[in-house]
C-alpha cells in the first residue's frame, strides 16, 4: 500500500509537470527579430533548411526563406531586377511554448521588418497566434469580411498620421460591375508603438477565435467570426488567456 501511495504521488507530480511544461518556457524564451534582415544569419543560396535564425535556443528548428523579385530604376535610365527575401518562417518542434515565427520584411533599402507573428502553444490543442508591430508607426487598417472571417490588410502610414476612423459598417461595392467587393467594411488609421500587439487568433481544434487591439484588448473576450453571414459573436468559452498577457519576446 505503500508503494501504490507513493507511485500515485509521483504519477501526479508527473502529470503536474507536463502540464507546466510549456508554460514555464514562456519567461526564458527570447526570440532574435532585428529590425534589418541582414542582420540575421541567413544562407544565399537555399530556401529552406534546418536551423534557427532567430536564435532561440530550442532544438530541432527549420526554416523556410521566401524571396520575391522587384524591378527598381537604374541610372541614366532603366531598370533591373532585384530578388529580396521578403518573409522568414521559423517552426518549432512540440513541446516548446513558440511552436512558430514568422517575420516580414519590407523592398526598401534596409529591408526592414514591417510585422511579425509568434504562434504560441499553451496546451495540448490550444494555439495563439499574436502580431505584432515591428516599429512605432501610423498604419492603416482595412478591416472587412472575407474568406476566412473577418480579415485585416494593414499599410504603414507617416509616423505622425493621427488616429482616426474613416469609414465603418460600409458595403463596398464595384463602381463598374456593381459587383459587392467587401461587406461590413471599415477603415481606421492607428497609432502603434514598436513591438504592440495588433491581433490574436486563437485555434483549439476546429475552434477559431479572434481578438484585436479595441475595448476588450486588456480582458480574456475573443471573438467568433462566421465568414458566411459575417456576423460576429462574443464567444464564452471560459479560461482564455488575454490578448494582452502575449507580451513580445522579441530583442534586437
Amino acid at each position: 500500500m505503500k508503494n501504490l501511495s507513493r507511485f500515485v504521488s509521483l504519477l501526479l507530480i508527473a502529470m503536474l509537470l507536463m502540464g507546466l511544461s510549456v508554460e514555464a518556457l514562456a519567461d526564458d524564451t527570447t526570440v532574435f527579430l532585428p529590425s534589418r534582415i541582414a542582420r540575421l544569419n541567413l544562407p544565399e543560396d537555399v530556401d529552406e533548411y534546418d536551423g534557427d535564425p532567430f536564435q532561440t535556443g530550442y532544438e530541432g528548428a527549420h526554416t523556410v526563406l521566401y524571396r520575391e523579385s522587384v524591378k527598381v530604376p537604374v541610372k541614366p535610365r532603366g531598370t533591373t531586377t532585384l530578388e529580396y527575401v521578403s518573409k522568414v518562417v521559423v517552426t518549432y518542434p512540440a513541446g516548446n511554448y513558440i511552436r512558430k515565427v514568422v517575420a516580414e520584411y519590407r523592398n526598401d533599402k534596409k529591408n526592414t521588418l514591417s510585422k511579425y507573428m509568434i504562434t504560441y502553444q499553451v496546451s495540448d490543442k490550444e494555439f495563439y497566434t499574436i502580431t505584432y508591430a515591428a516599429q512605432t508607426n501610423s498604419v492603416l487598417e482595412f478591416h472587412y469580411d472575407g474568406t476566412f472571417g473577418r480579415e485585416i490588410e494593414y499599410e504603414d502610414l507617416p509616423d505622425n498620421t493621427p488616429s482616426q476612423t474613416i469609414f465603418k459598417n460600409k458595403d463596398i461595392y464595384d463602381a463598374n460591375t456593381g459587383a459587392l467587393l467587401y461587406s461590413n467594411a471599415a477603415m481606421y488609421v492607428h497609432h502603434y508603438t514598436q513591438d504592440q500587439i495588433l491581433e490574436g487568433v486563437y485555434k483549439n481544434g476546429g475552434l477559431t477565435l479572434k481578438n484585436g487591439v479595441g475595448k476588450y484588448f486588456g480582458s480574456a473576450t475573443w471573438f467568433n467570426w462566421d465568414a458566411a453571414t459575417g456576423k460576429v459573436v462574443k464567444s464564452k468559452m471560459k479560461g482564455l488567456k488575454k490578448l494582452s498577457s502575449f507580451v513580445s519576446p522579441r530583442v534586437e
